[in-house]
């Protein structure tokens, strides 16, 4: 990138992409050049690039705007959207945060297939998501009045529809744990289909005196 004359930066860094301002103003330079001097340091040549700046201005604005509708890069339409989306950051969440509930919530919207789902959690959680763990077959417990009825207020019972999120806690403290975990019951909370049921957690099995209540997975 080429820092100087077009961003007023007396450097050079990395490699030597065109900036579209320089891009704008040797378009304009070559195409007045039949007619008028491009010299550098003549009034033409200081002028086109005046106009050069103006349109390298409007189109640095278009993709401004472009970017309000790609939750990656949201800036002024991110309140926007949080709202149409009822999402209610919490204090000292940080912008990067937010943009990941918008896109995780957004691509909820297309559906509530596990495929849905597993791509809801990872625009969510990003590098702190690990897996979606499925009760195995053979440890699948169904209760049912009239077949196999199931203890006071389990008569209706089932672990078949039930997956379990483990996510981890790199780079995090536990107050920003606790959070992340709020945001993603949030988002399956309104998301998963009504008959199924989930639990969050970290690891893969409670070690006494190591593991967390109610946070490690038993």
């Amino acid at each position: 990138m080429q820092f100087g004359l077009y961003s007023e930066f007396p450097f050079e860094f990395g490699g030597h992409e065109e900036d579209p301002l320089a891009v704008e103003h040797g378009a304009l330079l070559a195409a007045m050049e039949p007619a008028l001097d491009p010299t550098e340091g003549t009034v033409h040549e200081v002028e086109t690039y005046a106009e050069a700046r103006t349109l390298s201005m409007i189109w640095d604005a278009g993709e401004r705007l472009a970017n309000q509708a790609i939750p990656a890069r949201m800036l002024e339409a991110l309140p926007d959207q949080e709202q149409i989306l009822k999402i209610i950051p919490t204090p000292g969440t940080t912008d990067n945060e937010r943009r990941g509930a918008v896109a995780a919530k957004q691509r909820g919207l297309a559906g509530n297939t596990m495929v849905d789902i597993e791509a809801a959690l990872r625009k969510l959680l990003g590098r702190n998501f690990e897996e979606i763990l499925y009760t195995p077959r053979e440890d699948v417990v169904a209760y049912w009045p009239g077949g196999i009825p199931g203890p006071p207020g389990y008569e209706w019972t089932s672990s078949k529809a039930h997956i379990g999120i483990r996510v981890n806690q790199k780079g995090l403290s536990p107050g920003e744990v606790q959070k992340l975990i709020a945001r993603l019951f949030g988002l399956l909370d309104t998301m998963i289909p009504a008959w199924m049921t989930y639990s969050i957690g970290v690891g893969s099995e409670f070690v006494l005196g190591q593991g967390i209540l109610g946070l490690t997975f038993i």
